[in-house]
């Protein structure tokens, strides 16, 4: 094993601790955000740390760095026309309910209401 290696193998776990201990502040802030924003996705809670090591060998100097993120997702969804299902034009729906009037909704009134009712899952 070189040297170099040697000697990043030695002085990795004392940066790491370094780091995490300098920034133990922020992290926490971290973790409370992504909390919060696992439970507004309804998701699981994760936030990501990672450690670099880079070597510049020009200067024969190794750099430690310590990295955190929480990730935001948001999504959306809309749906595609299937060619497979042409609309047809004048095609209604009727809804019947004992002691109700009779409700009728055209194709396009109904894929409206079905994206209404899939939105407010």
């Amino acid at each position: 094993m070189s040297p170099k290696i040697q000697a990043i193998i030695e002085q990795a776990p004392e940066h790491l601790t370094k780091l995490l201990t300098e920034a133990a502040d922020q992290i926490e802030e971290a973790l409370v955000a992504a909390a919060a924003e696992a439970q507004a996705q309804e998701a699981e809670a994760k936030l990501s740390l990672g450690f670099k090591i880079t070597m510049n060998l020009d200067r024969n100097a190794v750099q430690y760095g310590l990295g955190w993120s929480v990730k935001h997702t948001l999504t959306s969804e809309a749906t595609l026309p299937d060619p497979n299902q042409p609309s047809l034009p004048g095609v209604t729906m009727s809804f019947e309910s004992p002691g109700q009037d009779t409700v009728t909704l055209t194709s396009e009134q109904l894929a409206k209401a079905t994206e209404r009712f899939k939105a407010s899952k």
